[in-house]
């Protein structure tokens, strides 16, 4: 048979597909395995960005980002386009330099190395800015730490889709307490309206406390949680509703304590302006 004969057929490969060589079991096998591990991190994080966005449809937004995140754009406008012409500024400045050695020219070798000190310094003074809004605020007069938040907002993730309506409601009116009882503490001039003692309860309620009651209620099949009787004639919602409300009933003493420092200031601003009335009469 010619190469010229039309039946004539030419492969670098076989053309029976029975002599076609076997791919490795082994590297099959890793390939497979692979494509399912990465197959399996993309739905992790996937399900995670979908936690994370109906937990914030549900209980609002965290709490460290309620009370310690970064100032709204408005007041504090992104340094990303001032870093790009920053470092535009640099590059023009560095090709000005060459030119200037290259031409012996003093004079613009002065403008640009200017330039360029300008540049880097822009570049230096945005990058430092940028990092400390970055950073969490948490002042001398935060009442509670960021681990304690954030430990809080971990417990409200980990259990969003396993509350009732009931449960998720007080968990809300619960966090809307902390929110208001950390705003009145900052406002608050009594430096010492709160000791250390309560101080350190009121970051185990959020570190501790909370979680641990969530985390035990979780321990119980779903099925059994609003109906076995567990302790009292009560089932497992209610005990976590009891305890949930026990920790709102002590906050709520803290927060009567702070209205009521708030009120103080009131009233001596009310019997200065009434003792400078009085001064005036007499006078």
């Amino acid at each position: 048979m010619r190469p010229s004969d039309p039946k004539y057929v030419a492969s670098n490969r076989p053309v029976n597909s029975r002599t076609w060589p076997k791919k490795d079991a082994i590297q099959q096998a890793n390939a497979t395995a692979q494509k399912t591990e990465h197959n399996r991190k993309l739905r992790n994080k996937f399900n995670q960005r979908f936690a994370k966005l109906q937990n914030k449809q549900q209980f609002g937004l965290p709490l460290v980002e309620k009370l310690n995140g970064p100032s709204p754009a408005l007041h504090h406008p992104k340094t990303g386009t001032g870093i790009v012409l920053s470092s535009l500024l640099c590059s023009a400045s560095f090709l000005g330099l060459l030119l200037a050695a290259i031409q012996k020219s003093l004079n613009l070798g002065i403008v640009a190395g200017i330039a360029l000190l300008v540049g880097f310094g822009m570049i230096a003074y945005l990058r430092s800015v940028r990092q400390l809004r970055s950073k969490p605020i948490e002042t001398d007069a935060s009442l509670f730490d960021i681990a304690s938040l954030q430990a809080f907002d971990h417990a409200l993730n980990c259990i969003t889709e396993e509350l009732s309506s009931e449960l998720c409601a007080q968990l809300i009116g619960f966090k809307d307490q902390v929110w208001r009882l950390s705003r009145l503490a900052q406002q608050c001039r009594d430096a010492n309206c709160f000791s250390l003692e309560d101080r350190h309860y009121l970051n185990q309620s959020l570190q501790r406390y909370l979680p641990d009651s969530l985390q035990s209620f979780l321990r119980i099949p779903s099925s059994l949680r609003g109906t076995q009787i567990i302790d009292q004639d009560c089932t497992a919602e209610q005990l976590l509703a009891q305890q949930i409300q026990l920790l709102q009933n002590e906050f709520d003493k803290y927060e009567q304590r702070l209205n009521q420092s708030a009120a103080e200031d009131l009233i001596q601003q009310q019997r200065f302006l009434e003792l400078k009335n009085k001064e005036q009469d007499t006078a």
